[in-house]
């Protein structure tokens, strides 16, 4: 699974990033690779590929969840 980043973001091309659901009631986990760092998208904001974002226990049409991030692999 994979995800992206704004520019400035502490998180980097190539890390493995432990992703959690907070905005549900049995959040649920998963891991993604961030593999694109997209100009003008924020810092404190991560763009979780759909695939992810489904597997996180949401629908697309949410828009954007609470999550919890903890890297895993540099």
């Amino acid at each position: 699974m994979t995800a992206a980043v704004g520019e400035g973001s502490p998180y980097k091309c190539g890390q493995v990033l432990q992703i959690k659901n907070v905005s549900i009631p049995n959040p649920k986990e998963i891991l993604v690779v961030v593999v694109d760092e997209v100009k003008g998208f924020p810092q404190n904001k991560l763009n979780l590929h759909e695939k992810a974002f489904e597997a996180l226990g949401s629908k697309t049409s949410v828009g954007t969840i609470k999550i919890e991030i903890t890297s895993v692999l540099h």
